[in-house]
């Protein structure tokens, strides 16, 4: 009766392990399959990154320091490297090109009062009761340049996070709730775990839960 017991518990358990296992497979694999999961990123030395890659990163920075690179490989297989440097007024920043060296965008932090006054006055309408706590100048490989700000403003005890764009000119181009977009990517991986919890053969949670129920039952009429 002993010996049929343990071995009972010991095919359990080893079963718990697998169905583990498995439950933790199928959820990142479901997390992949959303887009939670972002693309492949690699760091990379910049005398490793290729040529035209090199002469574009060099090219951009201008004065500034290149700090690191990074190359990342989207779901698709195409691949692009990206610059994180120090401008040279000591500014954060970031160059993106794709694997042949063609430019994507570069983004600089910039101070308010160095933007233009159009965009200066643009930014401050899309404020409105708010703060500009950051501004980034981004200029596309069309040579368009935008000017990108890091809003945060109060709505009662609430603080708002929102992001800003207008073109060099001054006309706002967009303005949205980044604490949104946040919330957004919450829901998608909720979904993407509660997908997950389908297991290997069209089982849920649920069904594991019946068939510990009739384990038990078995090791009941056993004693």
């Amino acid at each position: 009766m002993f010996i049929v017991y343990n071995s009972r518990l010991t095919n359990m358990i080893t079963s718990m392990k697998t169905t583990h296992l498995t439950t933790t497979l199928a959820l990142a694999l479901t997390l992949a399959g959303s887009g939670s999961l972002h693309a492949k990123t690699a760091k990379f030395k910049l005398t490793d990154c290729p040529d035209a890659v090199q002469k574009t990163f060099t090219a951009q920075v201008g004065k500034g320091t290149i700090i690191e690179a990074e190359k990342e490989t989207g779901k698709d297989g195409k691949s692009v490297f990206e610059a994180k440097i120090k401008t040279a007024e000591g500014k954060d920043g970031e160059i993106v090109v794709t694997a042949d060296g063609a430019l994507i965008q570069n983004e600089a932090e910039v101070l308010l009062k160095d933007c233009p006054a159009a965009v200066q006055a643009g930014l401050q309408g899309a404020v409105k009761d708010g703060a500009i706590v950051k501004v980034e100048k981004i200029t596309k490989a069309d040579g368009t340049v935008q000017y990108e700000a890091d809003i945060r403003k109060k709505d009662g005890a609430e603080e708002e996070e929102m992001e800003a764009v207008v073109a060099a000119d001054g006309k706002v181009i967009s303005v949205v709730e980044t604490d949104d977009e946040e919330e957004k990517d919450k829901e998608k991986d909720h979904e993407g775990k509660k997908a997950g919890g389908k297991k290997e053969g069209g089982k849920d949670e649920k069904d594991d839960d019946d068939d510990d129920d009739d384990d038990k039952e078995d090791d009941d009429d056993g004693k």
